[in-house]
Formats: C-alpha cells, structure tokens, sequence
C-alpha cells in the first residue's frame, strides 16, 4: 500500500468485498489489541456452493501495510477450534 491506511477503512473495505463476492453475514464485530497493535475482527457465517463455515477475520495496519488473518472451521467445530485461532492470531509478528 503506497500509504498508510486507516484500520477502519481497511476493515470496511475488506468486509464489503466478503459481501460482495461470497454469501456473507457478519454475526459480530469488535476492536483488540494484540503485541501493541489496533486490531478490529469479525465473526461472520460464510455460505458458498453449499459449504457452510464460520469465519474469524482480524485486521490491523502497521506502517503502509494492511494485514488480514482469517480462520476458518465448519459451524459446529468453530467454537472448539477458537482457543486456537485466537493463539494462532496472537503469535502473529509484523515485519
């Protein structure tokens, strides 16, 4: 990105491009931080080509970079597998 973005912008953008291209519906959204870095998430449900799943999305800018993190799992895993998406998430380091 040849400037830096703003993390709500970033955040917008990439959920009305789920919407766009994928049967999307966000169930919730909310704003972290994680290793000192603002970071806004979603939890949306995915329906495409008769694959339902559960999507958790993170983003966060650091500099001119935007970055996005999804974890995905089948609805009724999703909750068993969110300790380790949000370990996986966590563990992320920015360059």
């Amino acid at each position: 990105m040849p400037y830096k973005p703003k993390l709500d912008f970033f955040f917008d953008a990439l959920l009305s491009e789920y919407r766009r291209n994928i049967n999307t519906r966000v169930k919730e959204t909310g704003d972290a931080v994680i290793n000192d870095i603002k970071v806004k998430w979603a939890i949306t449900h995915m329906f495409k080509e008769g694959y339902k799943a559960q999507v958790l999305i993170n983003c966060m800018v650091k500099g001119k970079k935007g970055y996005m993190i999804q974890c995905v799992a089948e609805p009724h895993n999703f909750s068993r597998h969110k300790d380790i998406f949000d370990m996986a998430v966590q563990s992320f380091r920015y360059e």
